[in-house]
């Protein structure tokens, strides 16, 4: 099991690509969703979970439990960089935060982003997982 904390940052959510591209190659077992709107809507939770594989673990959590949520080997899911922000988890030295290239980004969001990668966090706009090397 990968050792570091994996942030994924896309608008579209749970999606193959998010599946096929980043939790399988990093042998994830699951995606913990951090969306208040989709926690509080039942009939957006049995989408999401109808397209998951059935080996698969989603957990639907509002931006208020992030921080008490347990994620290890989990990929953490947020719909934009706003969302990240406000949920108030401590991104640590070593974790990824991979942006979907498609994802739009406010002025707030590309400075918080400037920040985390000058601070030893692995901040990449891939598709696609990809070994990252220390820069």
């Amino acid at each position: 099991m990968i050792q570091m904390r994996v942030i994924r940052i896309d608008w579209r959510l749970v999606h193959a690509n998010t599946i096929d591209y980043w939790v399988r190659p990093l042998n994830l077992h699951g995606i913990v969703l951090c969306d208040s709107a989709v926690a509080a809507d039942p009939l957006k939770q049995i989408g999401y979970r109808m397209f998951c594989p059935s080996d698969f673990q989603l957990q639907i959590i509002p931006l208020d439990a992030v921080e008490r949520t347990d994620w290890s080997g989990s990929l953490l899911l947020f719909r934009d960089i706003e969302s990240l922000m406000r949920s108030g988890i401590t991104l640590n030295s070593g974790d990824i935060l991979a942006i979907s290239p498609h994802q739009p980004l406010s002025e707030e969001g590309t400075l918080f982003l400037s920040e985390a990668a000058c601070s030893g966090i692995h901040t990449t706009f891939d598709t696609v997982y990809q070994a990252f090397e220390s820069c």
